[in-house]
């Protein structure tokens, strides 16, 4: 006996209202099997890579100056 077949029989033993529980348990699993829409929208872009370049400055030495200015205000 396959595995629907005996989800499929132990389902004809419950009440209407387990069945309908069942059912919606059921499309919980199948909407965490489908892909997340949202990431295959999302890609990442790094467009912005080298965008500071005329800096002469690493990344670190950058947060370290905003840092000082933050303090400054």
């Amino acid at each position: 006996m396959s595995v629907i077949e005996a989800i499929n029989q132990k389902s004809k033993l419950l009440s209407p209202e387990r069945q309908k529980e069942l059912l919606d348990f059921a499309e919980f699993l199948t909407s965490k099997e489908q892909p997340n829409r949202l990431e295959e929208t999302i890609r990442m872009n790094f467009a912005w890579a080298g965008g500071l370049k005329e800096l002469n400055q690493t990344a670190s030495e950058v947060q370290a100056e905003i840092l000082r200015k933050r303090g400054e205000m």
